[in-house]
């Protein structure tokens, strides 16, 4: 099994695209990457496709809207490539694109329970140069070897995650490293902010003003030419 492997995952009609932008953005970052057009040879499709997620580390399945109606077939290829992923313990990474929702609790196979557990990247057409970094690091947790043997050099739950990497800068106090969802309810939006590498809630030591961090984009000011007044 490669660490830095990668199996892409997607529905044909609808999440092939973007299955593409990610296999050619995670190439160029050195993963290993399995997309079916591209890698697969000749033989039995079905072993081949189950083999290629035992021989990767981590399973990237692109949630297209309505892309898991028909999981509720035992012979779907998307419900059996989940589900063999989940069963051999994969690094699984849902990448969420816009009107994607999650079946009701309970509509999914019994076998895939347990894929809304993961920690889900949430795509952008827009903001994807932004956010791309993102992705990326998640897969890299997953080739980070641990050894359970190992001691952490200090306790991570009492330190600020900034802190882990960096020294608290001189001019404020880091109050938030991370922003609050309930603050910032705009997934994308959080995953620019979170890409920057910057505390999103600081104060400044000087004037005690307290300051959010804006992430990078475009906005429209002013009325549009066809309002009235």
């Amino acid at each position: 099994m490669t660490d830095k492997g990668v199996f892409i995952s997607y529905r044909r009609g609808t999440g092939s695209e973007v299955a593409r932008v990610l296999a050619e953005f995670l190439e160029g970052q050195g993963f290993d990457v399995f997309l079916d057009v591209d890698s697969l040879g000749a033989g039995h499709f079905d072993e081949q496709l189950l083999g290629q997620i035992e021989a990767r580390r981590s399973f990237v399945l692109v949630c297209s809207p309505g892309c898991l109606d028909r999981c509720a077939s035992e012979g779907d290829w998307v419900r059996r490539e989940v589900a063999h992923a989940l069963a051999t313990k994969r690094h699984v990474v849902p990448v969420t694109l816009p009107q994607f929702t999650w079946p009701t609790a309970g509509s999914l196979p019994a076998e895939l329970a347990e894929l809304q557990r993961h920690n889900a990247f949430e795509y952008s057409h827009m903001h994807w140069r932004l956010i791309k970094p993102r992705l990326a690091e998640m897969l890299q947790a997953a080739s980070v070897p641990r050894h359970p043997s190992s001691t952490p050099l200090r306790p991570t739950s009492a330190v600020p995650p900034l802190q882990l990497e960096r020294d608290e800068p001189d001019w404020c106090e880091i109050l938030a490293q991370l922003p609050d969802a309930s603050v910032v309810t705009d997934g994308a939006a959080r995953a620019r902010m979170e890409a920057t590498r910057l505390p999103w809630k600081v104060r400044d030591r000087k004037t005690g003003i307290v300051m959010l961090l804006c992430p990078p984009g475009e906005f429209t000011m002013g009325s549009p030419l066809g309002e009235a007044g």
